[in-house]
């Protein structure tokens, strides 16, 4: 168990996210960042350097959640503390600024867990499929997240994260399908839990992009198609590689995972729902490294940030 007693405490007290005004949340996550373990400081140090691109952290706590996993959105929200959005918090805190999408609820701290009648859809609410190897945001119109946070609140055995890692990829990956990749020649449909008018509407953008100094992969195994028979193929050996490289990767309760979500993609495997109080249960939360002037919740329909395809 990574946190004492007293962090235990100190994080139960955490502001809710679940409101309008994030102003309190974001004040006392700022001060929880200060107080995260030196360990986690370290990790996390590493990981905004780039000499890692994934941190996985022990169980933080041995607390198990007793409030029954949600089943619909309308009761988001109603734990006794918010201990697990304290973390997230203290941890966006120090990789960035923590945000959210308007579309999906609005909300900064994202809550997935299995919803009935939702059991193959492409969405987080899913259980009886795997969700396709992916990178979150990554046809958002204005930002795409830099860092993905995961923590489990309630695992089942079944479902498994299965993540790649771009360096990875590039290290097996022939020099012809680098090229195709890193051009043009690629549909990225829009995301289809975000709320645009058009629902077909897509990005042509390449899979592996450079930005800045680095390559960053954008990529939804659901989402993207190629606009020829050559980028077609080019799809089929990414996805050969991705399943080839990637590591499973298990969760446990109150188990934190740190992706760079311009450096991963990632992916989990089918289980079956119960919806009895006991299903599977994840927080997600966004973060960016370029700060957001407050704009913690991004609208679709406001433009103001510097990304409006960002790579």
């Amino acid at each position: 168990m990574l946190f004492s007693s007293e962090l235990i405490t100190k994080f139960s007290k955490c502001p809710s996210p679940y409101v309008a005004n994030l102003d309190a949340f974001t004040l006392y996550s700022l001060f929880l960042a200060r107080l995260l373990p030196p360990e986690i400081k370290d990790k996390l140090a590493q990981l905004k350097s780039g000499q890692i691109d994934m941190v996985k952290l022990d169980p933080v706590t041995d607390h198990m959640e007793t409030t029954p996993t949600p089943c619909d959105d309308a009761i988001i929200g109603t734990k006794p503390n918010f201990f697990s959005e304290g973390v997230m918090g203290a941890i966006a805190a120090e990789l960035g600024e923590i945000f959210g999408y308007r579309e999906q609820n609005g909300y900064v701290i994202h809550d997935i867990f299995p919803i009935p009648g939702m059991e193959h859809s492409l969405t987080g609410a899913n259980s009886k499929s795997s969700l396709s190897f992916h990178s979150d945001g990554s046809t958002h119109p204005i930002i795409t997240p830099d860092y993905l946070l995961l923590y489990c609140i309630k695992p089942d055995p079944a479902a498994c994260n299965h993540i790649a890692l771009l360096p990875d990829l590039l290290a097996q990956m022939s020099g012809e399908l680098f090229q195709l990749l890193s051009q043009p020649r690629f549909a990225h449909q829009v995301d289809v839990e975000l709320a645009v008018e058009n629902k077909d509407s897509f990005i042509i953008q390449p899979i592996i992009m450079r930005q800045g100094s680095e390559l960053i992969i954008k990529y939804d195994g659901d989402l993207v198609t190629g606009l020829d028979k050559t980028s077609e193929n080019a799809i089929r050996e990414l996805n050969a590689l991705i399943h080839k490289t990637a590591i499973e990767v298990h969760n446990q309760a109150n188990t934190v995972l740190v992706l760079n979500n311009k450096k991963s993609v990632h992916a989990r495997s089918a289980f079956q729902p119960r919806f009895d109080g006991t299903d599977r249960w994840l927080q997600s939360a966004f973060v960016s490294k370029t700060p957001l002037g407050g704009m913690q919740v991004i609208d679709i329909r406001q433009r103001s940030l510097a990304e409006p395809c960002p790579a």
